[in-house]
């Protein structure tokens, strides 16, 4: 169950959301200086966290949020405002659309205006920011790894922060077994490891009501937890790795065999253009709602980061974006200006609804203008689902442009497996692959892996 709470300066009342019929606003009688905001705070009392999907309105309607994510248990706030453009008496509309299985919030929004309000007062046409200590301001939290089975601190853990999709900072636990950082509200990805423990991977929304995450570690059977060395004391305090380091510890965090050890060696060691051609890839990234949920997002862009990391200064890389359309969010663009590229993929947001096809078709436009035979031309989908809205025909796509040599390969971003087996299909459509990503370690390898098997000679 959702409950909200709805504010202005003539009422406030808590309503619990039945949805079975929208609810009313009521403003009243509007004049030049009457204020024309409201809050609708809502609280998300269902055990797991939940994301705003979309907000539908009538265009008299402007509105702010304060957060976009909210954790279990906790308040967000939607300040909506109205600019009539008439006088007389209005009815709107407004609908907010939750990753829950709950209908979408309706509001009906009612008033009569009786004086226009002065809109060449740019203050008056949105409604006021909120506040910095409502949601903007950075706050303190703990992270401390626990055995799994006994709950007890585990110090000498290693603690990697990814941020935006790209790693920011590694941290050796102290005696305590915790760190102890400040982050404004963000999605922080963590890694957390320890000889004779399973390595860890989780996601969490950075929040103010947020003061510990704990993070359990399971013990490996195969090699049980060591006794700790009298001789090799730990320090009291945590220590940060070197940032020259980063890279290093995370590698070694996620190595978990040593097929996976040799895999990554062969992978980052050689792609020489005498073995290799140079790469036109065109990526298509689904940017609709679903890919906030959880971790979706942090790992498109990590794995496309390690992708930049390796390509070489005579590829070239283009993004196309959808959600409701499509769009070409960063023209054919040569890998030598890779701190542009990593610029456009931090950038990276999701909203809006799934249109699959119009980004396929995008694609496709995109890297024909750039198109050459004697290089590796691709297509490559990435998405957290099955092509569903307006995608019937994505098959007659991909099969037409086939024939001129385009691959066309498909990246599942922790996909359910019945939409896994559509994403094959449209794979061989493209005589390329589909490429499972559901942890960090299949984000550092292999998109990489898939664009070296495309391009090899």
């Amino acid at each position: 169950m959702i409950k909200y709470l709805i504010q202005t300066f003539l009422f406030c009342c808590l309503i619990t959301i039945g949805w079975s019929q929208a609810d009313t606003i009521d403003f009243g009688n509007i004049e030049r200086s009457t204020k024309r905001y409201a809050d609708i705070t809502i609280r998300n009392t269902s055990e797991g966290g939940m994301y705003i999907k979309s907000v539908e309105h009538s265009p008299q309607i402007v509105y702010r949020l304060d957060k976009e994510y909210i954790q279990s248990d906790s308040l967000f706030t939607i300040r909506l405002q109205v600019n009539p453009d008439t006088t007389g008496r209005f009815k709107y509309v407004m609908r907010v659309a939750l990753s829950t299985s709950e209908p979408p919030v309706s509001l009906v929004v009612i008033g009569n205006v009786l004086q226009m309000p002065n809109y060449k007062n740019v203050v008056e046409q949105k409604p006021p920011e909120f506040e910095e200590n409502s949601f903007t301001k950075e706050t303190e939290f703990k992270i401390v790894s626990v055995d799994a089975i006994t709950r007890d601190p585990i110090p000498g853990s290693t603690v990697t922060i990814i941020r935006n999709g790209t790693a920011t900072e590694s941290w050796v636990t102290g005696s305590a077994g915790s760190i102890t950082r400040r982050s404004e509200p963000i999605f922080l990805y963590l890694i957390v490891s320890r000889n004779g423990y399973e390595t860890t991977e989780t996601g969490v929304f950075i929040t103010p009501e947020i003061e510990t995450i704990s993070v359990p570690l399971k013990r490996e059977e195969k090699d049980p937890v060591p006794p700790p060395d009298r001789e090799s004391p730990l320090a009291q305090n945590p220590v940060r790795v070197a940032d020259e380091d980063l890279d290093e510890t995370l590698s070694e965090q996620l190595e978990t065999d040593s097929t996976e050890l040799a895999e990554m060696a062969e992978l980052f060691a050689n792609f020489d253009t005498n073995d290799y051609k140079t790469v036109n890839v065109v990526f298509v990234l689904d940017l609709s709602s679903s890919m906030k949920l959880g971790e979706k997002m942090t790992l498109l862009k990590y794995s496309l980061n390690q992708l930049v990391k390796h390509m070489r200064p005579q590829d070239r890389i283009a993004f196309v974006t959808y959600s409701e359309g499509a769009s070409l969010y960063m023209p054919t663009t040569n890998c030598a200006n890779k701190p542009d590229i990593y610029s456009k993929i931090a950038d990276l947001e999701a909203s809006g609804m799934s249109s699959t096809t119009r980004g396929i078709q995008l694609g496709y436009k995109t890297v024909r203008k750039d198109i050459s035979p004697d290089e590796a031309n691709m297509v490559v989908v990435i998405t957290d689902g099955a092509f569903n809205n307006n995608s019937n025909d994505y098959q007659s796509i991909v099969r037409k442009y086939a024939p001129e040599g385009i691959t066309f390969s498909v990246v599942g971003i922790q996909c359910r497996s019945n939409d896994e087996r559509k994403m094959e299909e449209a794979a061989v459509f493209g005589n390329g692959r589909y490429v499972a990503i559901d942890k960090l370690i299949d984000a550092q390898l292999k998109l990489l892996k898939e664009i070296k098997l495309a391009s090899h000679k």
